[in-house]
């Protein structure tokens, strides 16, 4: 879902929308407006929704598995802290996703990689 929210301008350019059907619908915000970019209070609470469903997929496959395998799931912890701070990242400059192409510098990254590593051994 990060992925989906951070790439939405550049879906557009390709012609593409990713946003679900169903949640353009429920916050009144149509596939007309989002190819006309426009940037308002219908898509900051459409793209505030998509944000807090990425939220909820985060913690779901650690939780999951038992203590001793969850060592092996050092990777993928990784980009879940990678993308939770693109997800934060965007949160604070309010999605501005038609404008702006996000992602964090080569030190944060760096620095999720090694605290999720510490974590992880």
């Amino acid at each position: 879902m990060t992925n989906i929210i951070r790439d939405v301008g550049k879906d557009l350019q390709d012609g593409r929308i990713y946003l679900p059907q169903e949640d353009l619908a429920r916050f009144s915000y149509s596939e007309a407006e989002l190819r006309d970019r426009q940037y308002n209070e219908r898509f900051l609470r459409l793209i505030g929704f998509e944000a807090a469903r990425a939220r909820q997929f985060s913690p779901a496959p650690r939780l999951a598995l038992p203590p001793e395998d969850r060592r092996a799931m050092a990777p993928a912890e990784i980009m879940a802290s990678i993308y939770r701070g693109l997800l934060r990242q965007m949160e604070l400059d309010k999605f501005r996703v038609f404008e702006k192409e996000y992602q964090l510098s080569k030190l944060e990254k760096a620095g999720r990689i090694a605290k999720q590593l510490l974590k992880s051994f």
